[in-house]
């Protein structure tokens, strides 16, 4: 039962759930903020310390935000005050598409183990493109994470999913690469 199911299934239903606890606990810890410290943060540009239940959800889900972009443009220049500096707003948001990235890592995971077809097409310059696009991140987040500076969660998995998207570009370059010739 299971096999037929597939990943490209199972995925989303699990992890949804999963960033949802992880976001609602991570609010929970949350510590309330002194009014010396509310003072500070108003007056800099710094924000305030993030739970790291929070921190985990979003490090998991992270490319998940680049589908979100847009919505977080419209907010940000649509949406009044109030709604810009709810956090809800934005938890939500991101959560929309954490089940279509899980999709499609399944997806992903179930042709390799032969659950789903592999679709035979030739190497695009696209896929080339976006595999260097991904090894140039990869580098720079290997400096942002050795380097110090910025979250430490965030940039590792910035790290972790663009060296796996950068191994899943080469693996469908070289087998479209192999069976063209």
């Amino acid at each position: 039962m299971l096999l037929k199911l597939g990943l490209r299934h199972i995925l989303p239903v699990l992890l949804l759930p999963l960033y949802i606890i992880l976001v609602v606990s991570g609010e929970r810890q949350r510590e309330p903020l002194t009014p010396n410290q509310a003072f500070w943060l108003a007056n800099s540009d710094m924000l305030p310390p993030t739970p790291l239940a929070t921190q985990l959800a979003l490090a998991i889900n992270l490319p998940a935000i680049a589908p979100d972009l847009p919505i977080f443009a419209a907010i940000h220049f649509f949406g009044g005050e109030r709604l810009r500096q709810t956090q809800w707003v934005n938890y939500a948001v991101f959560g929309l598409f954490v089940p279509v990235l899980w999709y499609f890592v399944g997806s992903w995971v179930d042709r390799r183990v032969g659950l789903a077809p592999i679709v035979m097409r030739n190497p695009s310059y696209l896929a080339k493109a976006g595999f260097a696009l991904l090894v140039v991140l990869a580098a720079f987040s290997v400096i942002v994470t050795v380097g110090g500076r910025g979250n430490k969660t965030i940039s590792t998995a910035l790290l972790c999913w663009t060296v796996f998207g950068a191994i899943a570009l080469y693996m469908r370059i070289t087998r479209e690469t192999r069976k063209t010739q």
